[in-house]
């Protein structure tokens, strides 16, 4: 079965196909974490992550005032106050809850034909 992360960045970069960021269509697109995937409760949530070229995601880890700015700019302050707010009060974690995780990623990949 393919990890949790690999399942996310599938399904993101189906769903949207261009860099969320800049709009480029080339190139090999990855997952964004809006906050740290460390935060294992956020980690897989849709909405803590966009679609993003290398060159953004680069640009945008090594500049994260810049990446907020996006992030609020794009997604909204509360969406971003939410998941800051969850990343403070830990969220979910341990084998189960990735074990769920999995689970659900597994079928909205195959949901979208993936």
């Amino acid at each position: 079965m393919e990890r949790p992360d690999r399942l996310l960045s599938r399904l993101v970069r189906a769903e949207v196909g261009r860099c969320e960021v800049c709009g480029a269509e080339w190139g090999p697109l990855q997952a964004m974490h809006v906050v740290s995937r460390s935060h294992v409760g956020l980690r897989w949530r849709r909405d803590n992550v966009v679609c993003g070229c290398v060159p953004c995601h680069q640009a945008m880890t090594d500049r994260p005032a810049q990446w907020e700015a996006w992030c609020r700019a794009s997604l909204g302050d509360d969406t971003v106050d939410e998941l800051r707010l969850e990343a403070r009060l830990g969220g979910k974690a341990g084998e189960l809850f990735i074990a769920a995780e999995t689970a659900r990623l597994v079928a909205e990949c195959r949901a979208a034909g993936l």
